[in-house]
Order: structure tokens, then C-alpha cells, then sequence
């Protein structure tokens, strides 16, 4: 769900291009934005602020070969103020999201969710430790100015510790910056489908009850007739009311 890790690693190798620019800024965009039908539409802006102007191009060619390794398309150059930069896009599969528990604690992100014939519960816990993205060198170098993480849901959120949520609740923002962050998000996606196919099988057993109930109520106001004297009787009668001969064997 999270490239967080990825894009840190990007950050430490990045410091090898930077170390002749002086203190370059960095500001990271990321936004996740979940379809009902199962997938996510990702994308992250990578942007840089080089008070020295002197290798803009090539941090442009790193950002843009970065998110090109990192399965990010449709790249284009982009600008903010003072800041230049690259953004890219990709779409997956949510069943891509996977617990992810790393070593050196650098993140840790623990998904508890539950599948439901029509729906599934999502509860994604993610632990960030900024203080371990760069070394002591690269943070002569680098500073982390902006982070901020943006989640679009089809549905509104249940619970979260978002900074700020908007859009009737379907949308959150943290703001990460520079400091150890914990995310915490539930939701519900329904599974559309699933409910299409339940409706439609109660809908089917309700008519079939209803056919039986009706030929039962028909077959029990049925007439029968006396063999004898064709006079109308019950059902259950043994005898006929108008002959009083013996109807039933």
C-alpha cells in the first residue's frame, strides 16, 4: 500500500548527487486513492529545492529514473515555488497490499483485515521512524522539508489519526514531515458483486416460497364432485352431503 520505504532508500542514495549542492530540500507528495472495484490508483511527487542551481538536471534524471525503477508511469516534470520536481503514477490490485516488517525499523506497516462475503474490514497500522532515513552524513546534505501522505476512499473512513479529513470523511491527509509518524486507518469496502448475488438469490428462494404458497392455496380451494349425484363436496368429506353415499375409498 506504502512505498514509504522505497522512496526513504531513494533518499540515502540520492545523497551520492547532492553531495556537491549544498543543503538541497526535499518534499515528498503521496496520494492513494482506492476504487470500490479492488484497485488504487497511486502516485507520488517527488520535488527538490537546490540553492545551488547547479545539478537540477541531474536530480531531474534521478527523480524520473527513481520512479521509473519503482513502477511509476505517466511521469511529467513538475514545479511548487521554489521547488522542481517529478511526479509518477501507477495502478494496482488492493490484494497487493502485504504486511511489511522490516529489520532495521525503519517502517513497519501491520494490515488486520477481515473478509466478509460482502465486504471486507480494513485496519492498517504503519510505524515510521524517520530518524533512521539517512545517515549522519546524508542529513548534512538532505533535509526532509515535506512529507505528506493523502488517502481517497470511496467510502468514509471509520477511524484514523489523519491530520486533517475532508471530502465527507472519504479523505485524509498526514502530515509526516521530518518527525516519526504512526498512521492508523479502518474502512469498509462492500463488495458489490457479492451483495448483487445474495439480493438475487434471497429474491429467488422468496419467489419460489410464493409460487408454493399460491398452488397451495389453489389446490386447497379446489371443488370436487360426487361421483354419485355430481353435487359439489370438500375435500376431506367421506361422505356426500346430498346422497350421503360414500365419496372415498
Amino acid at each position: 500500500m506504502f512505498d514509504f520505504k522505497k522512496i526513504y532508500l531513494f533518499l540515502c542514495i540520492f545523497i551520492s548527487s547532492c553531495l556537491l549542492t549544498g543543503c538541497v530540500n526535499i518534499k515528498i507528495n503521496e496520494e492513494l486513492t482506492i476504487k470500490q472495484n479492488n484497485t488504487f490508483v497511486h502516485s507520488i511527487s517527488l520535488l527538490a529545492n537546490d540553492k545551488s542551481n547547479l545539478f537540477t538536471n541531474e536530480i531531474n534524471d534521478v527523480f524520473k529514473t527513481k520512479l521509473t525503477n519503482l513502477g511509476f508511469y505517466n511521469l511529467f516534470p513538475i514545479e511548487e515555488l521554489d521547488y522542481f520536481g517529478f511526479k509518477g503514477t501507477k495502478v494496482d490490485k488492493i490484494s497487493s497490499i502485504s504486511n511489511i516488517n522490516n529489520d532495521n525499523d525503519l517502517i513497519s506497516i501491520k494490515n488486520d483485515n477481515k473478509d466478509y462475503f460482502i465486504c471486507k474490514y480494513y485496519k492498517i497500522d504503519c510505524n515510521i521512524n524517520i530518524d533512521k532515513v539517512l545517515t549522519d552524513e546524508g542529513k548534512q546534505y538532505i533535509t526532509l522539508q515535506e512529507y505528506k501522505f493523502t488517502l481517497n476512499l470511496p467510502v468514509t473512513i471509520i477511524n484514523c489519526n489523519a491530520n486533517q479529513v475532508y471530502n465527507n470523511g472519504k479523505s485524509a491527509i498526514w502530515d509526516i514531515g521530518n518527525n516519526n509518524k504512526f498512521i492508523h486507518v479502518e474502512f469498509i469496502l462492500w463488495n458489490f458483486n457479492n451483495i448483487i448475488i445474495l439480493l438475487s438469490t434471497l429474491i429467488i428462494i422468496a419467489i419460489c416460497i410464493i409460487i408454493n404458497l399460491y398452488y397451495k392455496s389453489i389446490k386447497n380451494k379446489e371443488k370436487y364432485i360426487c361421483k354419485y349425484c355430481s353435487m359439489p363436496i370438500n375435500k376431506n368429506d367421506k361422505f356426500c352431503t346430498n346422497c350421503g353415499r360414500r365419496v372415498t375409498e
